[in-house]
């Protein structure tokens, strides 16, 4: 290695905020962090899917209130609900 990619490697590269120098790691990890924050603020309103995961949810809390299989519910599925009491 030469003596210019040394200076380079041990050079703290950042930003500075407040007079206050942050590397450039940390930045970049608060950036992800603010898009996946703001993905999941995006999306969390939209609530629970009730066409796919929200039936299993459904189907299990039928048969807590004593509902019977095959009897009260015909899905196909509701052989996996006794897995989730």
């Amino acid at each position: 290695m030469t003596s210019e990619s040394n200076s380079l490697l041990s050079s703290s590269r950042g930003v500075t905020l407040f007079g206050k120098k942050i590397p450039l790691q940390d930045v970049a990890a608060l950036a992800a962090f603010l898009v996946l924050f703001g993905w999941f603020c995006y999306v969390i309103r939209f609530g629970v899917n009730a066409v796919d995961e929200g039936l299993y949810y459904n189907i299990t809390q039928r048969l807590l209130r004593g509902e019977r299989l095959l009897v009260d519910e015909w899905q196909v599925s509701q052989f996996s609900s006794f897995l989730l009491v």
